[in-house]
């Protein structure tokens, strides 16, 4: 129907129009800033997903750094742990020579004793250990040091196990996190050309709809 008040094939194509144009600010957006939730509108329940994700993921990179921390004060100890039995080691080796009596032997049994308990602090290693140790208290010295360097190194193994769980799982969530946030750069360029043909072609018919009143002077001869 031709009329001049109402044209109803110009309001469709402006309706039409006006719904496009949103969903290209959004497209353009998404590319723009390679995410593909940038408000709460474009998922409602997508932002929510992610913001937990998000949360986890941060969580887990502080307890993987915290576990890398404890390896490392771990790792120290025991250095200093191996230290001390080298210097047992090197005490019992005296004892054992011909020359444990002599003054120069005495002189190093007592700078490596004195330098053992000053590690033995450090490393809060709770024995004594004395120039004066007979070969028996010196294994038990090195006995002791060598089952608190196990009990560190199996501390060690469990805290790297978790740590690689940690990072796996990170993983998994960081890659769930990306598909709910990142910007699917193929998918939004294909609909982000369909929207602008679709525009194109709304342009068209919108100025041809509002052409339509004028074919009524044409028939009123004007």
């Amino acid at each position: 129907m031709l009329s001049i008040y109402t044209n109803i094939s110009s309001l469709q194509a402006q309706t039409s129009l006006s719904r496009l144009e949103p969903e290209i600010q959004t497209c353009m957006q998404r590319l723009a800033t390679g995410k593909r939730i940038n408000s709460a509108k474009d998922d409602p329940s997508g932002i929510g997903r992610a913001t937990r994700l998000e949360s986890t993921i941060r969580e887990q990179r502080v307890l993987i750094r915290n576990a890398e921390d404890t390896i490392s004060s771990y790792e120290f100890r025991d250095g200093t742990l191996a230290s001390i039995q080298e210097v047992v080691q090197r005490m019992n080796e005296l004892k054992l020579s011909n020359y444990s009596n002599e003054p120069e032997t005495i002189k190093e049994l007592t700078a490596l004793s004195s330098f053992a308990n000053t590690l033995c602090l450090s490393s809060n290693l709770s024995i004594t250990i004395s120039e004066n140790d007979n070969l028996d208290t010196l294994k038990q010295h090195i006995e002791t040091i060598n089952l608190e360097r196990a009990t560190i190194g199996a501390t060690i193994n469990v805290t790297q196990m978790r740590i690689e769980y940690w990072q796996k799982s990170n993983e998994n969530y960081t890659s769930a996190y990306g598909n709910l946030m990142d910007t699917d750069y193929a998918e939004e360029t294909a609909k982000l050309a369909r929207l602008l043909i679709l525009k194109q072609a709304g342009i068209a018919v919108l100025a041809q709809a509002n052409k339509m009143p004028f074919d009524i002077l044409k028939l009123l001869n004007f």
